[in-house]
């Protein structure tokens, strides 16, 4: 029978002593005096308790001691050699005393629990100093094993503090745990949403949440990360809203290529490329993926800068990788409601400087008619503008004077509003999120208007201890009209103001946008339009839909290995339509046009990944992840085109005199296989590697593989050196070493020809503008980097460093068909990009 007691009695030998936190101090004479006696004693008249079994035969062994203010460890020393027993001192004055070796195994129970005292699933439950543990099911129980009384228990969990725990003979300990914002600080979400503490890292890693995101009402969250990560260039175009951005990350390092950085949403690559934009003959920006992305559903953004980062997404991440975590719902009683809105207005800041001293004319002279008016007379250096009376452009007689800055004039300030309503909740075991938000912009042109609704629902569960689902579904609906018009577009309205002579006023051409017979009234350059006959009769919209989707499970077979499977689609479908109006000498002279097309858009990814982690010894850790990555891609589309109204201000397809229809179809498959595993030395020496094979349908079947590898290192020297301070909180160094590769896009490797529409009895086709190549070889791209990363006061203040260098080579070029007399030369080139570059 195990009997527990805690000895009350006095003795009559002398005892005194003071708080043992304190150093207490006893004084102690025995001569052959039982064991038990002499801890019945010092207990008797200090703050100590003395735990033992009853059962111990030692106990009973006579002891002689003489200490006179003496610390107890040094009188326990003495009574453990005289008799053979052991002792171990505990928190708050508790005294273990047992045999050598005695000790009966045992199961500790309990509950981990976090705020609201709900409990907490995944907690890692270890034995201190021992292979043994557990993790708490999903309602924060856990059950382990011990085999020692002196056995302490870890619990830690991501996020929180972790707490050890003497056992000191309890059978039950509940705990309830604490967060950590400094530790969440520290996680990052790396490649494969594997989440890694950033000091372990042998890459440059940077991670931007939420509130940083959002301190800036930005209608796309990615430009708000312009100016928070060092090698990231963004640059919004002066578009209209819904505008796409250019994203490069580290400089341009392929030749024809895209050099945007991959992004990854939840796990699930997308398409982030633009819809279509203006060449330097004109058009307009039609948007991109990014565009989409909705800021008050974003949790997190991590940008992985380095090929040794990203190698494992293969040739799409060859240019970088931006993960983007979206929020799920969070454990809390009862459903949370939460409303966000933001009001942004677009003032027109910086506007070309122009002179006031000359008006229209050249060399100094007033242009005597304006009847096929040409260059040089269309410039603004005629006379002095001092207020003279002279005939202007509408045959009236007018003062020439300089007239107010038009741009400042034609532009006006844009606006957005964005309304975002979400609902979450969750308990132990289950979690969900869903959120509608409507957006509503106007351009600095006024007829630039979007309007853009986003719904968002995810849910996440639990089932038992061994399997998590995560599902998502996102829709986007938006409809844009007006886009501005760019670069050398005769609708392009900074351009036309741009010639318009420094004496006419710009009401002059808001009045007078058509002659009497309906006929566009400019004077000037041939190649333009009246920039208020633009706005008003050459129109463009577009609408679209996508629908994202995700859906993963992960089965955990024991705490060391797991197994995730995922899938994810990103569909999209677009109309446009682009028209203008008869009556414009630079619209199908005069007769007016139309455009309009219908796509769709469509990948789909699915993968796998397998994880195991264990270690060598108590210092040594290792993780291996294998996986693989299917993905599929395909877009079609139909457009339509024509001159020529019959009925005028009725715009649609039919009412053309003649048009013509294009049907276009590609599709792209890859198939990926990859690995990564990571060793650790006593948490400060990390060394990982990466490997990955893609195989591409757009390359020749004899080579259509090509290999990504990286080696990454991180030394944390001030764990290394044990620098505990309250100004140098972290310091690393850091190397990486990969080397990636870039296929190309479909139906290159093989010349082809399109089949045209004409009123010919037979069928006329077109070769295509680019020369095939059937050894079409990949981009391969070596780079490598050393950097630091330090932490000062407690990560409030921190350095990223990095040198690197990247060289692009062996890529056979898409050259253009040349004179017939050259098309004899050889097809293939090989050149080299190279980037070398300081970064802080």
């Amino acid at each position: 029978m195990r009997l527990i007691s805690y000895l009350l009695l006095f003795s009559i030998m002398q005892v005194s002593g003071t708080a043992f936190s304190q150093g207490e101090k006893v004084t102690i004479v025995a001569q052959q005096v039982p064991v038990r006696q002499v801890l019945n004693s010092i207990q008797g008249k200090s703050n100590y308790r003395f735990f033992y079994r009853d059962d111990l035969a030692n106990l009973d062994r006579l002891v002689s001691i003489s200490y006179q203010e003496t610390a107890l460890e040094t009188i326990l020393t003495d009574i453990s050699r005289q008799s053979g027993l052991t002792y171990q001192i505990m928190e708050d004055q508790l005294v273990v005393i047992k045999e050598p070796g005695k000790f009966d195994k045992r199961t500790i129970s309990g509950r981990v629990t976090a705020e609201f005292e709900e409990g907490l699933p995944g907690v890692t439950v270890t034995v201190k100093n021992t292979s043994n543990g557990t993790i708490t099911d999903s309602d924060g129980k856990y059950a382990v094993e011990i085999e020692s009384e002196e056995a302490v228990l870890i619990f830690s969990f991501i996020g929180y503090q972790t707490q050890e725990i003497p056992v000191a003979g309890k059978t039950t300990i509940d705990v309830l745990l604490q967060e950590n914002a400094q530790h969440l600080q520290e996680v990052v979400v790396t490649a494969l949403s594997i989440e890694r503490d950033k000091k372990s890292l042998g890459y440059s890693v940077t991670q931007v949440d939420n509130e940083a995101l959002t301190r800036i009402k930005l209608n796309n969250p990615i430009n708000s990360l312009a100016g928070r990560v060092a090698g990231l260039q963004i640059s919004a175009t002066p578009s209209g809203v819904d505008g796409s951005t250019r994203v490069v990350l580290r400089g341009v390092s392929s030749f024809s290529g895209s050099n945007r950085p991959l992004i990854v949403v939840d796990g699930i690559p997308v398409d982030g490329n633009s819809y279509g934009g203006a060449s330097v003959g004109g058009g307009r920006d039609m948007g991109d993926a990014l565009s989409d992305i909705n800021r008050n559903d974003v949790e997190s953004m991590t940008v992985l800068k380095g090929a040794g980062a990203s190698a494992i997404y293969g040739s799409r991440g060859a240019n970088g990788v931006i993960l983007i975590t979206t929020k799920s719902g969070k454990k809390r009683q009862g459903i949370g409601i939460s409303l966000s809105s933001s009001y942004t207005i677009d003032d027109p800041w910086v506007f070309p400087k122009l002179q006031n001293t000359y008006g229209q004319g050249a060399f100094g002279d007033y242009p005597s008619s304006f009847v096929g008016l040409e260059e040089p007379w269309i410039w603004s250096w005629g006379p002095k503008m001092e207020g003279q009376t002279l005939t202007n452009w509408l045959g009236k007689q007018e003062p020439f004077t300089s007239q107010p800055n038009p741009f400042t004039k034609f532009y006006e300030n844009g606006h957005s509003a964005i309304n975002t309503v979400a609902f979450d909740g969750g308990n132990a075991s289950s979690s969900f999120r869903a959120s509608i938000t409507n957006q509503n912009s106007q351009g600095i042109i006024p007829t630039n208007k979007l309007s853009k609704q986003t719904i968002n629902l995810r849910g996440t569960s639990k089932l038992g201890k061994s399997i998590e689902l995560d599902g998502k579904i996102t829709y986007i609906h938006s409809s844009n009209n007006d886009r501005p018009y760019l670069a050398e577009d005769n609708a392009n309205a900074g351009w036309a103001m741009s010639t318009l002579p420094r004496n006419v006023p710009l009401q002059e051409l808001q009045d007078n946008k058509v002659n009497g017979l309906g006929i566009e009234q400019w004077a000037w350059d041939k190649t333009l339009s009246n920039p208020y006959w633009a706005r008003e009769y050459k129109r463009n919209n577009d609408e679209k839909n996508r629908v994202q989707s995700l859906i993963s499970m992960k089965t955990f077979f024991s705490e060391n290995l797991d197994f995730m499977i995922r899938t994810g689609f990103d569909y999209t479908s677009r109309n446009a339509k682009e028209y203008a109006a008869a009556g414009s000498a630079v619209n199908a002279n005069y007769r007016g046009w139309m455009n309009q097309a219908f796509g769709n858009d469509m990948e789909w990814n699915s993968d796998f990944l397998m994880n195991y982690h264990s270690s060598f010894s108590e210092k040594i850790d290792y993780s291996l992840s294998i996986g693989g990555n299917y993905r599929y891609a395909q877009s079609k589309g139909i457009s339509q085109s024509g001159n020529g109204w019959r009925v005028a201000d009725f715009y649609n397809i039919n009412n053309l005199e003649n048009y013509n229809t294009s049907e276009s179809f590609s599709e792209k498959e890859v198939l990926s296989l990859y690995s990564l595993g990571t060793i650790s030395y006593s948490n400060l020496m990390y060394l990982d590697f990466t490997y990955r094979s893609d195989w591409s349908s757009t390359l020749p079947k004899g080579n259509n593989r090509y290999p990504f590898y990286s080696v990454n290192g991180s030394f944390v020297f001030t764990e290394a050196l044990k620098i505990k301070s309250d100004i140098l909180s972290m310091g690393q160094l850091r190397g990486s070493y990969s080397v990636s590769g870039n296929d190309t896009g479909p139906y290159q490797t093989q010349n082809y020809y399109t089949v045209g529409q004409t009123a010919l009895p037979y069928p006329v086709g077109s070769m295509s503008s680019q020369l095939a190549f059937p050894n079409f070889m990949p981009e391969i791209k070596t780079s490598w980097e050393a950097g630091t990363n330090i932490e000062l006061y407690g990560g409030r203040l921190s350095f990223d460093i990095a040198y690197y260098t990247t060289v692009t080579k062996t890529r056979s070029w898409m050259l253009n068909f040349l004179p017939l007399q050259d098309l004899m030369i050889s097809a293939k080139m090989q050149e080299k990009l190279r980037t070398v570059v300081w970064r802080h």
